[in-house]
């Protein structure tokens, strides 16, 4: 049953420039148009897109404990091939276990477009039973799906560049990814992909990550609803996020930079061509030609709808786990559910392209989840 979110104002009309009044989120004088039109290219790619390779689904199988991390180079004849691969469905509506593959050992190309076409399907990959993988190796692999992105705010820790540590412990003021959000959305070009593996779990247990599909949240709407997002667009921030994030480790905030963008509320996927929402609690703080309380009315509500369990998994880590996920149709909260104990991983993105929204693209088939009215039975 799609969902309506209630009376809102439809974003016609003169735009006021809300954001510079209250002095925080100025409106770009030069905004590009090019935000809601899809791109001439994109990395090559022809449009309509296309999926490519698809991969046949293999019954779960037990695989024995994995063996100690290569830190040599890869060698094609370590390299599996992609008849190992084994991809189970987490949900009927998206994200998928994979077994049959240890990253670390590498992939060959067509393993990689096996990985890549069913990344795209599911939106949520978590690779089980891996091997420690090395920074150069993880950082390889991500390569593969394109150029890496650089972090505004967090401080260099890892001897590879490329690579991000995510820990927290006892003295953490805070804890990376503890609230509702998709990776970097305040910049102009988000990341597309994120690659994490945790190699340190808490004592207690926890830590568990869950992701919500804005593919399916988009899907659940009213056409109505749909048609009135499509004309929207939002600002996305960070000068409320990173200042101060990161003081635990000894960074202050001399260097880093707190960038801010405005998207689309609806976006097209580049690869697919699938809509998916695209706001979230932790980044995007306002919606464009909308008065201040028009605006957190509207955001509060899409978020509420956004995080609800129909639209979510929820992955328990094992050690050496490694999760790729979408940023362009995942949102994922990590929980923070064991202080004192520590939670160690490293963390590689890829570089996006600027969200944009295809006005000609088709609309989402029936959706199989069934939201009901939010009342008590």
């Amino acid at each position: 049953m799609p969902v309506a979110l209630g009376d809102q104002h439809d974003g016609q009309g003169d735009e006021q420039d809300t954001h510079a009044e209250a002095g925080r989120h100025p409106r770009p004088v030069d905004r590009p148009e090019v935000r809601r039109q899809r791109p001439e290219s994109a990395g090559g790619l022809h449009w309509p897109p296309t999926l490519g390779l698809a991969v046949e689904q293999s019954p779960d199988r037990r695989r024995s404990a994995p063996a100690a991390g290569r830190t040599g180079p890869i060698g094609e004849d370590a390299a599996v091939s992609a008849s190992d691969l084994q991809i189970r469905p987490l949900s009927p509506v998206f994200g998928a276990e994979v077994r049959g593959v240890d990253l670390a050992d590498g992939v060959d190309d067509a393993t990689f477009a096996a990985v890549h076409a069913a990344w795209l399907d599911h939106g949520v990959l978590a690779f089980k039973g891996q091997s420690p993988l090395p920074g150069d190796v993880q950082v390889e692999f991500a390569r593969r799906i394109g150029p890496l992105h650089e972090h505004p705010a967090a401080p260099a820790e890892h001897q590879n560049p490329g690579v991000l540590v995510i820990r927290t412990h006892r003295n953490s003021s805070i804890s990376n990814g503890n609230g509702w959000h998709s990776d970097v959305s305040c910049q102009e070009e988000p990341p597309s992909a994120t690659m994490l593996q945790v190699q340190l779990l808490p004592d207690c247990g926890g830590g568990d990550t869950l992701f919500a599909d804005m593919e399916a949240a988009y899907a659940t709407l009213e056409p109505e609803e749909r048609a009135r997002l499509r004309d929207m667009e939002a600002v996305h921030a960070s000068e409320h996020v990173y200042p101060g994030r990161y003081a635990d480790r000894g960074s202050d905030d001399a260097h880093i930079d707190t960038p801010w963008a405005i998207h689309p509320v609806v976006r097209t996927h580049p690869e697919t061509g699938r809509r998916s929402l695209f706001v979230n609690p932790s980044f995007t703080v306002s919606i464009e030609g909308l008065d201040q309380a028009e605006s957190a009315a509207l955001l509060e509500r899409l978020h509420e709808h956004c995080t609800r369990p129909e639209f979510q998994i929820r992955h328990r880590w094992d050690p050496y786990d490694v999760l790729l996920w979408d940023n362009r149709r995942i949102q994922h909260f990590a929980i923070w559910d064991y202080w004192p104990h520590e939670r160690y991983g490293h963390r590689v993105t890829v570089k996006g392209t600027r969200p944009f929204f295809e006005p000609d693209g088709p609309e989402p088939e029936a959706s199989p989840i069934r939201v009901s009215p939010g009342r008590l039975v």
